[in-house]
């Protein structure tokens, strides 16, 4: 019974790229709830907020600039999760370190505390369980590809799903497993997807998942494959959403990306299963997912994204949650692109980063500006007043990474 998992802020990308779908580069960068990764050549850096650890640098200081990953040596993927960070390395074994509140870095030991403790430990702002520089998950076979959702870590072990970490956040009752576990009813797996209430795989051009029930709030028992689905190249999975790239170059969607698109007023709720085909999209070659936004690259290389824009994610300009495909401004050939809780990063042709989104933490790679937001009334003008000066420390088109250096 797969009845532990979190919801999910992003879709972590895998390496190797998955073939007839994936960005080159794909696993070399990654985005979080509040931080961003990545891996140049060998070396492993990264910003953003930091207050469990997430960055691996020791510290709990939140960062700005890239920031090396301390004792991190030969890193082949790096995924990001809430708030913990993992790394395959070149002999398959897998490091992790950050938030370990919810057994999430796979270190075999159980929480250190209640979960009730836990909670107020949160709500006093006292630190949280945590490790500060990478540890081996323990118990884990030789891992192919990592995917990090919230604070549950998964990763594909001889085509098996193994995972860790948080207990699915409708059944409270269930504790964090410390250490991996083989998800049961899939074999053969290719590539994995996780969401907030489901667990998918992808063998050959089928997709089979295990998703919520709507009417019972609980995981199915056992993977079904997805109607409709034969000819599946790569996966996107988000907080409460799959999309499907088809060998076609079409994409297919499942579940709820939250959007809101008043222009047509269209807010329906579909069942988890009913697909969605993208059609402004024919000619698709590779996938990425955020929290509550997707983005596809074209054939000639452009980049698209649709969804939740409230941060600017979309990387349009217009801070627009927008119902269909639109272009990334001043992004062209991205080799890799991570979508996070509410920021989006792309890795250029010439190995630059340029992010766009919500900079609270320092995502972006630039120092945000001290903002006083001013407390919310009633009233429209209070509510106007703190959105305008939120959007100072936003970016709703692409920005460099200036102080990450390409590697020589």
């Amino acid at each position: 019974m797969i009845a532990w998992l979190l919801p999910s802020t992003l879709l972590a990308a895998a390496l190797p790229p998955v073939s007839g779908g994936g960005f080159s580069e794909a696993g070399r960068l990654t985005a979080g709830s509040g931080h961003t990764c990545v891996l140049l050549g060998d070396r492993a850096r990264c910003w953003g907020s930091n207050r469990s650890g997430q960055l691996g640098d020791g510290t709990r200081e939140d960062r700005s600039t890239p920031t090396p990953v301390v004792g991190l040596a030969d890193a082949i993927e790096i995924v990001a999760g809430w708030e913990h960070t993992c790394a395959r390395l070149r002999d398959r074994s897998v490091v992790c370190w950050g938030a370990n509140d919810e057994a999430q870095l796979g270190d075999g030991l159980p929480p250190e505390a209640s979960r009730k403790e836990l909670v107020l430990r949160r709500r006093r702002g006292d630190p949280m369980p945590a490790r500060l520089t990478p540890g081996p998950v323990v118990g884990l076979g030789p891992a192919d590809r990592l995917v990090l959702a919230g604070s549950t870590s998964c990763a594909l072990v001889g085509g098996e799903i193994w995972c860790w970490g948080a207990a699915f956040s409708n059944r409270a009752r269930d504790e964090p497993t410390p250490k991996p576990r083989r998800i049961a009813g899939f074999a053969g797996v290719e590539e994995l997807a996780v969401g907030g209430a489901f667990v998918c795989a992808r063998t050959g051009g089928q997709v089979t998942c295990a998703a919520e029930d709507p009417t019972t709030w609980s995981i199915e028992a056992a993977p079904s494959p997805l109607t409709g689905v034969d000819d599946a190249v790569a996966l996107a999975s988000g907080g409460g959403h799959l999309c499907v790239l088809r060998s076609s170059g079409g994409v297919t969607c499942f579940g709820g990306i939250r959007y809101r698109y008043d222009r047509d007023q269209d807010r329906r709720e579909l069942a988890w299963r009913d697909p969605v085909p993208i059609t402004e999209l024919t000619d698709a070659v590779a996938l990425t997912s955020g929290w509550s936004h997707a983005c596809a690259l074209r054939r000639g290389g452009e980049l698209r994204c649709w969804g939740g824009d409230l941060d600017g994610q979309l990387g349009h300009g217009l801070f627009q949650p927008w119902r269909r495909p639109v272009a990334v401004l001043d992004v062209r050939k991205p080799r890799a692109v991570a979508g996070g809780s509410r920021h989006t990063c792309a890795l250029s042709e010439g190995g630059a980063v340029l992010c766009w989104g919500a900079n609270d933490t320092g995502q972006l790679g630039w120092e945000p500006p001290k903002v006083e937001v001013p407390e919310l009334q009633p009233g429209r003008r209070g509510r106007d007043e703190a959105t305008w000066q939120l959007r100072e420390i936003l970016r709703a088109s692409a920005t460099p990474v200036v102080a990450l250096e390409p590697p020589t």
